[in-house]
């Protein structure tokens, strides 16, 4: 994509606008996406998945790595519960 007067704030602006949103986003990243978009005349719609997918499955993806330990270790508490034998206290 070619950079112009009246494309490069509006650049800045979204890159701005996904920083505040904590989206990953570099430059050169939109660029390839904008210059994709462009080349294959992707609709809005689908180059906005192309833009949020990458970071959206990564978040997703953390999100099971964090909730699956504690899901198998309740599963497991779950079906597993050992036997207590009381003590006999002298």
């Amino acid at each position: 994509m070619k950079a112009t007067k009246t494309t490069t704030p509006l650049r800045d602006r979204c890159l701005s606008h996904c920083t505040t949103l904590g989206i990953p986003l570099e430059g050169v990243s939109l660029d390839e996406l904008l210059s994709r978009a462009e080349k294959e005349k992707l609709s809005h719609l689908h180059f906005l998945d192309l833009l949020l997918g990458t970071p959206a499955d990564a978040r997703r993806e953390r999100a099971v790595a964090r909730v699956c330990p504690v899901l198998m270790l309740s599963a497991y508490l779950c079906c597993e519960t050992p036997t207590l034998t009381p003590r006999v206290w002298i």
